[in-house]
């Protein structure tokens, strides 16, 4: 909390890969923006487009233009460790949302994504389904990806199933002209699975 009469209003950086007006990035910056704002703060937006190059751009901004702290939600690749390590090495207050970067000594809020697809695929067998389709906007080497296509692949093992049963789509290249053919690809995909 701010001092009582201090006016000044204090800033605390959101490093985010794109903005959307809906879903899980809208969700976090209109939770993070009420709560914030009751405790004297405001969010100040950083949007990387995707961009490696701008996410490590803006971390370092976040932090020139004042704010206090940075929320960071990273994009499909690992960049800008060393900003990172710099970060908590100098004690500069960071939050790393749904990906845990090894090695790096800054506080993290993440999902269980390996239980949850597990348990969504589990309840899915149940219900008598047997072939399934894993489409990812990422490469399923980035982390929160893999996990949640690790869940899936142990439903499918322990339901006796073979991994047969399931289609692995993750194109993600980086490339922005790659988006309507991706989204052509998926469609294709879709229809193969649904008789």
């Amino acid at each position: 909390r701010m001092p009582a009469g201090e006016s000044a209003v204090r800033q605390i950086g959101f490093v985010i890969p794109s903005v959307i007006s809906e879903g899980p990035f809208f969700t976090m910056m209109q939770g993070a923006t009420d709560y914030l704002s009751e405790q004297g703060f405001q969010l100040a937006l950083y949007n990387s487009n995707r961009n490696e190059t701008a996410e490590r751009e803006a971390l370092l901004r976040a932090k020139e233009d004042g704010c206090a702290g940075v929320i960071y939600y990273p994009g499909p690749f690992e960049t800008g460790l060393e900003v990172l390590y710099h970060f908590a090495s100098i004690h500069y207050p960071i939050v790393v949302l749904d990906k845990i970067i090894d090695l790096v000594p800054v506080t993290y809020v993440v999902s269980d994504n390996t239980g949850g697809s597990y348990q969504l695929v589990k309840r899915l067998i149940e219900k008598g389904h047997r072939r399934f389709a894993f489409i990812a906007m990422d490469n399923v080497l980035i982390q929160t990806t893999r996990e949640r296509y690790l869940g899936c692949c142990k439903a499918i093992s322990e339901a006796g199933l073979t991994p047969d049963n399931l289609l692995l789509r993750s194109p993600y290249s980086g490339r922005e002209d790659m988006k309507n053919e991706w989204h052509d690809y998926n469609n294709v995909t879709i229809r193969r699975l649904v008789p």
